[in-house]
């Protein structure tokens, strides 16, 4: 009757199960009954810290910020060994507007927080938008392991989200050929370097891509990304099975507001074996992304102009409404449902635009 590890084990039943409710009162019940007598070999924390921690995390999965934050809190107060709170906590304050520099100096009152501590908060900070305090978390998770090639890779990603080129190729050129995040270290470094630095760095940096793995198709990216660079006019097509990661550096190059460079690189699409219909889609989302809706707007309406097709009506649709023009979303909105009536995307568009625009 006194054994809380039970109690706990039915709360994340229930929680798993979708019976939230029953969850939130089996983890109170925990609490109430603390950690069970010391024989019956209980968890240690069932009835205190890690009954806090799973009611924190599932208030701020139903974003019920104000609970999750004192649950969360409780543990910090109580149990500043228990590292696993960190990320949960800071997701909770930044949910409750408090700001990201007051965040983390509020996580300081934890014990000593490790390096793989740090990267999780620091996840948590990029992705609420806190680059800045997000890098100074990656930056002291380095400090506490130099060796940590996650937490290089992790900075070098963040560092050139914000354009810093040659700050985050430093970070990535340091990671082993040998180490498991090498690849995606050479990805980093030659995105930094391409179309920037010297043809006798790069050709280094293509180099340990090659030591470190990085798949044929992806070296092909970036070794015709580095001919144009140096003044090549014509280049082999690039296969398909580069798209993706070509992708991935033409919106790396526009988040990090490198228009030269974005604009450099747009020949190895076009000229690519993607198809051109599937190139126009690619570009017009990674617009729309960036708010570059007029952009976005001309690559849907040069498909629609040739072969309209649901994915460009649904395009279209959005852009309307990101442009205050519910009328004319409603129209292709529509136009997407007749060609494809059982699209679901449709659907869920027409029923958000507001009543009253007519078709």
């Amino acid at each position: 009757p006194r054994f809380t590890d039970l109690v706990l084990a039915q709360g994340r039943i229930a929680q798993t199960q979708g019976e939230i409710d029953q969850a939130i009162a089996l983890y109170h019940r925990c609490i109430e009954m603390g950690d069970a007598p010391a024989r019956y070999g209980p968890q240690l924390g069932s009835g205190t810290f890690l009954a806090h921690l799973v009611l924190g995390e599932l208030h701020l999965a139903r974003n019920e910020v104000a609970e999750a934050r004192t649950a969360l809190q409780w543990c910090v107060d109580h149990h500043p060994e228990f590292l696993a709170v960190a990320g949960p906590y800071a997701l909770a304050l930044l949910r409750d507007g408090v700001d990201p520099g007051e965040v983390t100096r509020k996580l300081e009152s934890l014990d000593a927080l490790p390096a793989s501590v740090r990267l999780t908060v620091a996840a948590v900070l990029q992705r609420a938008g806190a680059t800045e305090e997000a890098e100074q978390q990656y930056r002291l998770a380095l400090e506490a392991a130099p060796a940590n090639a996650r937490a290089r890779t992790s900075l070098g990603e963040l560092l050139l989200a914000r354009g810093a080129w040659d700050d985050a190729a430093e970070q990535a050129a340091v990671v082993p050929a040998d180490d498991p995040y090498a690849a995606l270290a050479a990805r980093i470094e030659l995105c930094g370097l391409i179309g920037r630095a010297g043809s006798e760095r790069i050709q280094a940096a293509l180099a340990r891509a090659t030591t470190a793995g990085l798949p044929s198709a992806e070296r092909t990216v970036f070794t015709t990304w580095a001919a144009i660079a140096d003044g090549a006019t014509e280049t082999e097509p690039l296969p398909v099975a580069g798209a993706p990661l070509l992708g991935v550096v033409l919106e790396t190059l526009l988040r990090g507001a490198d228009g030269e460079r974005f604009v450099a690189l747009l020949p190895v699409l076009h000229q690519s074996r993607l198809p051109r219909r599937e190139q126009r889609e690619l570009l017009a989302q990674m617009f729309l992304t960036h708010g570059l809706v007029a952009q976005a707007a001309q690559e849907w309406m040069a498909v629609a102009s040739e072969a309209p097709d649901v994915r460009s009506m649904l395009g279209l649709a959005q852009v309307a409404l990101s442009q205050g023009m519910p009328e004319d979303a409603v129209n292709f909105a529509t136009a997407a449902l007749e060609l494809d009536p059982a699209s679901a995307q449709a659907k869920a568009l027409l029923s958000a635009i507001p009543a009253g625009a007519p078709a």
